[in-house]
């Protein structure tokens, strides 16, 4: 039988590795992540998550000075430490004390309507967060504090946006299970990954690691998770025609395995906000059936659809949906030019046409047929789209 220290994940990009750590530790099973950090230990991660602990615990000071730094607000050392003598001189919580710097001659008043204004804003967000499911409440944070505007110059921008946008994915599907009201029991779901170290465990820790850290390394059980196309090979692939990279460095994956090699997909994946029914990667057709056993369910190629279906099957390319059922009035859906019918082009999928919409305002969505990906659906505030003429 197999320790953990016996057993190797590897996956494309860095945040694939949330729901992996999530899964290992409901399991109890400690793990490491070579090369990297940890999903909830990422920069911008703990950013949005310091202004949810605010929301649960106004005491949390510590939480308090990164939420106020993330993005900068001109609120810096020395008005954080007038902020906490207020605080000690009115025994108040630091977050009650920045709303009240008016009086504090040592800070700005520039300065002083900052902090007021941002504690006004999160202590109303505060008052209706037991209303209010885990991924509104960070669908506001991001919106109204100007975060993705900060972020999008950095050099690594777009890709920490996408690891926001996996959270956001994380916070869905959290919500989908408690409904409103659990900021509380997110966070808390967040410490048991955070702490996965204190699992006690005799045979180890299993490691977990990007396909581009493999090289050199060998394990008598290897896992490849997302073996699915635009995943692995990477949709950026297919555009710069680097897919016998991918295919090397799927080689090299495979290779790192002594004994038991596990090429795993999944018949349908949220990754950074976008629902996917995907296909097999080619790299499994590659493969000599002779050397394959298959486990579970496999992605299937399309059935025919029946006239009533609610939403798109598993299927291969030709993906269809209904889209007769919209519950909402056309300029209701698409007041960003975006409606159902509108051709439009993406920086990954290229061309494509919206087939149907969902949700409005910070949560609206789109189901888009693409030339090259097939279909997906879109949260279109993360999705980059721009309408183009016919």
């Amino acid at each position: 039988m197999l320790t953990p220290a016996e057993v190797v994940i590897f996956y494309r990009v860095n945040a694939q590795s949330r729901a992996i750590e999530e899964a290992l530790v409901r399991r109890r099973l400690p793990y490491y992540i070579v090369g990297g950090v940890r999903f909830y230990e990422l920069r911008e991660v703990k950013d949005l998550l310091a202004y949810l602990r605010v929301i649960v615990n106004p005491a949390d000071a510590i939480s308090l000075e990164r939420m106020v730094g993330a993005p900068p607000r001109g609120i810096g050392r020395k008005t954080i430490e007038a902020i906490a003598e207020v605080a000690a001189r009115e025994k108040r919580t630091m977050f009650d004390a920045m709303g009240r710097l008016g009086p504090v001659s040592a800070v700005a008043l520039r300065t002083a309507k900052q902090a007021d204004a941002l504690y006004e804003w999160m202590h109303a967000l505060a008052e209706r967060a037991p209303r209010l499911g885990v991924r509104a409440l960070l669908d506001e944070v991001i919106a109204r504090s100007g975060y993705l505007e900060w972020l999008d110059p950095q050099s690594d921008g777009s890709v920490r946006r996408q690891n926001l946008a996996e959270l956001l994915a994380a916070a869905g599907a959290f919500d989908s299970e408690n409904g409103p009201g659990g900021a509380a029991g997110f966070l808390e779901r967040v410490a048991l990954v955070s702490d996965a170290d204190q699992v006690a465990s005799r045979g180890g820790r299993v490691a977990l690691m990007t396909l581009h850290t493999s090289k050199g390394l060998e394990y008598p059980a290897v896992f490849i998770a997302g073996m699915e196309e635009g995943l692995f090979p990477h949709s950026r692939s297919q555009e710069t025609g680097d897919v016998e990279e991918e295919r090397r460095l799927c080689y090299v994956g495979m290779t790192r395995a002594r004994r038991m090699l596990y090429l795993t997909s999944t018949l349908s994946r949220e990754l950074y906000g976008v629902r996917q029914e995907p296909l097999r990667s080619r790299f499994l057709a590659e493969i000599a059936a002779a050397l394959v056993r298959k486990l579970g369910a496999t992605l299937r190629p399309a059935a025919a659809p029946e006239p009533s279906a609610a939403r798109p099957p598993i299927d291969g390319r030709d993906s269809y949906v209904d889209y007769t059922d919209s519950q909402l009035a056309e300029d209701e859906l698409s007041p960003d030019g975006l409606g159902i019918g509108a051709r439009v082009m993406h920086p990954t999928f290229g061309r494509g046409v919206v087939r149907r919409r969902e949700g409005r305002g910070e949560s609206a969505k789109a189901w888009v047929n693409f030339e090259r990906g097939g279909l997906k659906l879109l949260v279109l505030k993360f999705a980059n789209l721009r309408p183009i003429a016919e």
